[in-house]
């Protein structure tokens, strides 16, 4: 820590964080560039205020946090907007990640966050805002004339806002990209109905329909019936493969990275009788995928057609 001279002298301070530098091959977190931060003016600010504002930058500085980043995040936090604050969620989070549900967060934001609570920072969203927000998007709004899009709002429409919006903001809590430490969102979702559970099931008769049907000559027919066998989804069987089907004891067994709950499931009598058993060992030497015989049917009948 230095004063300088002149009628404009300042406190400085020059410091190193640690761990931008890298790990040793010992395991040592090492020092990075070095950045020079100025305390206050002299003689305006004493040697004793000095002091203290510089062992707090260097307790910082070894703890692994670099105080420049923290004064830039000090310097925007109030004034960060919710449309700006979604802007970098989704750059900086969903698409960083790439994760599938990046579209469904970005058709919340453009639908209904931002249009109702954009303009507002978000240091100043209170749950009266979230409120509001869950109060207007609620309100059904039929399909335009010109039959382009889609009717908007309603419950479901403001559960899936709120989840977003709970989600954004505690992303820029964490990041600290925010000086608040409470999040409005947080379990206003008492306030909407208990979301119905789908208790809807095929009967007996709803599936012998359903086996008929799928007797059309379509490629899709076997993929059918074979969903109805195994209760499988479609994404678990269009992945299946011959190396998990156990013709001795009639056996499907999808392991558990490739099954939505994450837990190995066995399907027992999926491989049928004798004859379809002998019929499905012949295919199983020339196919790799258990859905590639449809991809073959499917390729045929776009030739007919």
């Amino acid at each position: 820590m230095r004063v300088g001279r002149g009628p404009a002298a300042t406190w400085s301070l020059v410091l190193r964080v640690r761990g931008e530098g890298g790990v040793s091959r010992r395991g040592f977190e090492k020092k990075g560039r070095r950045y020079r931060l100025t305390l206050g003016i002299y003689p305006a600010m004493s040697l004793e205020a000095a002091r203290a504002r510089a062992n707090e930058f260097l307790a910082q500085a070894k703890a692994g946090e670099s105080p420049v980043l923290a004064l830039e995040r000090a310097a925007i936090a109030g004034s960060l907007t919710v449309a700006a604050l979604s802007e970098r969620f989704l750059e900086d989070y969903a698409r960083s990640r790439n994760l599938r549900s990046t579209h469904k967060y970005q058709q919340a934001i453009a639908t209904h966050i931002v249009p109702h609570v954009g303009h507002i920072f978000a240091d100043a969203l209170d749950r009266e805002h979230v409120r509001d927000l869950m109060r207007k998007v609620r309100i059904r709004q039929p399909r335009p004339h010109t039959m382009e899009g889609r009717a908007r709002g309603g419950v479901e429409a403001a559960r899936r806002a709120l989840g977003v919006l709970r989600l954004m903001v505690g992303w820029a809590i964490d990041e600290r990209l925010i000086e608040r430490a409470d999040n409005p969102a947080s379990g206003m979702q008492r306030n909407l109905p208990a979301k119905k559970r789908g208790d809807r099931v095929l009967s007996l008769d709803d599936a012998c329909m359903v086996w008929r049907a799928a007797n059309s000559g379509f490629a899709f027919d076997s993929f059918t019936r074979l969903m109805l066998l195994t209760g499988c989804r479609a994404g678990e069987l269009a992945q299946a493969r011959w190396s998990w089907v156990d013709f001795a004891q009639a056996l499907l067994v999808i392991p558990a990275e490739h099954y939505k709950c994450k837990h190995v499931h066995v399907d027992a009598g999926t491989a049928g009788d004798g004859n379809s058993r002998e019929h499905l060992s012949r295919r199983k030497g020339r196919l790799h995928f258990i859905d590639d015989g449809r991809r073959e049917a499917d390729s045929r009948n776009r030739q007919v057609l």
